[in-house]
């Protein structure tokens, strides 16, 4: 008969549950960030590693870069000021704009088998005059 008591009911709980409601604590207040603050909250906030996945190699790519342009393969969740910040930190150089480019995925065949091959999104970084990117040591 152990087996059935799980099945019944305890009267005596119900004044227990409105005692257990008035002890919970209010709830903290979240301030917002101000409008002069550029930090993220460490939640929101991501390491510069994690935004910029590597430099993208491309002949076009290399042309951009005789105008100090750089093109970076991207997370898909990072934005343009995340990327501005994490290529400034890895790089150590002065960003002057951010351009984002999603490429799609595409559908592929290779005989009677058909495939897709994943989107990715890709950055245009323009650094200041003067500086350099060395992507490929020499």
């Amino acid at each position: 008969m152990s087996l059935l008591k799980i099945f019944k009911r305890n009267r005596g709980v119900k004044g227990k549950k409105t005692a257990e409601k008035a002890l919970v604590p209010p709830a903290k207040k979240v301030e917002p960030l101000g409008a002069d603050s550029t930090t993220l909250p460490k939640k929101l906030a991501r390491r510069s590693d994690e935004n910029v996945l590597r430099p993208f190699l491309s002949e076009k790519a290399a042309e951009l870069a005789r105008v100090n342009q750089y093109v970076f393969l991207v997370a898909p969740n990072a934005t343009k000021q995340e990327l501005k910040g994490s290529i400034a930190r890895l790089y150590r150089v002065d960003v002057e704009r951010v351009r984002i480019v999603r490429v799609p995925g595409k559908s592929v065949r290779l005989g009677k088998f058909e495939g897709r091959k994943s989107g990715y999104k890709k950055a245009i970084i323009s650094i200041a005059k003067g500086q350099k990117i060395e992507i490929l040591p020499r």
